[in-house]
């Protein structure tokens, strides 16, 4: 190729080849309908021995947890800590620029930005365990519900133990005070668990006092159990709405499916406002026979849920996806944003939509995402005896170069830089294909004159 031919090149390059949406990207602002989501989940390293008696495994046996994510500004996976610790129910605020999570071990809880920036120990002593979060939209206030997670017993740390709970205001970035005391069974010695998700005007509580499920009070100091009123006595996981809806819903004994209501006070004689909805059938991958960790966003219509809880019986993988209900609550769709290999165990986190419950709800029910600007620019320079192709950002650890007939040319370089020599390049085109782990994030046709 001659240097007049190579400026055709890049001419053809910048008016044919097209950078797209890494395939979760798309799937996710499909489910979401263009609004911005974020999305953090923990993750360990697999080992054959680390998950074959129960998901606490995660934590009890060793195993190196770090601390995940996904937005639809982004195209991959990306790790918000790597600190080798035990990153417990990760959950995103409400403004979705803080990731908070708790560490059992240490008993103290632990705040970063979504940037990755800014980490520090938001709670070290006390109530420090971050049960979840709370918009008051009428006082335009955040807070979070904290207990001290006492008598967690190692297997059980996914859903840790609460007899009291606190109710603290959050700040930009920190607790403000130290709180006030609204619930109080310390006298008890049956703990709850969590997760523990409470209403958007901070009247109601959704708590698990296993096997039986309840909607609390927190003004009445009252409860109403809901186990049983569908027929399902070995209940988990119940969860409230995040809005004041007061919806309601708890995992079956299987762990395949969810009761639905769609009020917590309005019980099985209403059989169209309490269903069942299948979900671990529907979940994106192989048939799975369970799930686990379900849990509401800031939005009653998306929810986060990890799976398969049991799989195969070994633990071998875990996936992490999220899901939308339909307008009558009756169905669910699901999207895998993990990257479904065998190499890792995606765990419970959380899930934030822009239109969802907190400060920026008003401005964003309007917006839309632009995750344009944040896409990969391919760049293309001549260099000495070579072409180099680049690409920008630091999301992309192997690529390759192909001809039509499938033939992959030699490339040498540096991470997001492929070099191909200039003796390898003949008239024709040429498919460029990133990727990241094993999702493809990049396609681009390259055409050569």
């Amino acid at each position: 190729m001659k240097s007049s031919q190579f400026q055709k090149f890049l001419l053809l390059v910048g008016c044919i080849s097209s950078t797209l949406f890494s395939t979760t990207q798309q799937d996710i602002l499909t489910l979401t309908g263009n609004i911005p989501a974020k999305a953090v989940w923990v993750r360990a390293a697999q080992s054959a021995s680390d998950f074959t008696s129960s998901p606490s495994c995660l934590y009890n046996a060793g195993v190196a947890t770090t601390l995940v994510c996904f937005g639809t500004s982004e195209t991959a996976i990306r790790t918000l800590d790597a600190t080798v610790a035990q990153h417990v129910s990760p959950i995103i605020t409400r403004s979705g620029d803080y990731v908070i999570w708790s560490d059992v071990k240490n008993t103290k809880s632990i705040i970063i930005k979504w940037d990755g920036s800014g980490k520090k120990d938001l709670i070290s002593t006390g109530n420090y365990f971050v049960l979840s979060c709370q918009w008051d939209d009428v006082a335009k206030k955040e807070y979070l519900y904290t207990t001290d997670a006492a008598g967690t017993p190692a297997t059980k740390i996914e859903e840790p133990f609460y007899k009291v709970i606190y109710k603290i205001e959050f700040l930009n970035g920190s607790v403000v005070g130290s709180g006030t005391k609204v619930f109080d069974q310390s006298g008890s010695t049956d703990p709850f668990r969590a997760p523990m998700l409470v209403s958007g005007d901070g009247k109601l509580g959704g708590m698990n006092n296993w096997p039986y499920m309840f909607v609390y009070n927190f003004s009445s100091k009252a409860g109403t159990s809901m186990s049983g009123v569908t027929g399902d006595n070995l209940s988990c996981w119940p969860n409230m709405a995040p809005d004041t809806s007061y919806r309601f819903f708890h995992f079956n004994e299987a762990h395949n499916s969810l009761h639905m209501f769609d009020r917590y006070d309005v019980l099985a004689s209403n059989s169209a406002k309490v269903r069942l909805i299948s979900i671990a059938s529907k979940l994106p991958g192989n048939t799975y026979k369970d799930a686990n960790g379900p849990r509401f966003s800031n939005s009653s219509k998306f929810i986060s849920i990890s799976y398969p809880l049991q799989g195969d019986g070994t633990y071998k993988a875990g996936e992490f996806c999220i899901g939308k209900f339909n307008d009558s609550f009756t169905d669910a769709t699901f999207v895998r944003v993990s990257d479904n290999t065998d190499a890792f165990r995606d765990r419970i986190g959380d899930m934030w939509i822009a239109n969802g419950e907190g400060p920026n709800k008003s401005t964003a029910l309007a917006a839309q995402a632009k995750p344009i600007s944040s896409q990969p620019i391919i760049s293309i320079h001549k260099r000495s005896g070579y072409y180099s192709i680049s690409l920008s950002g630091e999301l992309f650890i192997s690529a390759m170069v192909t001809d039509l007939a499938g033939h992959t040319l030699t490339t040498t370089g540096a991470k997001n830089q492929w070099n191909i020599p200039m003796n390898k390049l003949h008239t024709g085109a040429y498919i460029f294909k990133a990727r990241s782990g094993n999702r493809q994030v990049c396609t681009s046709l390259l055409i050569c004159k």
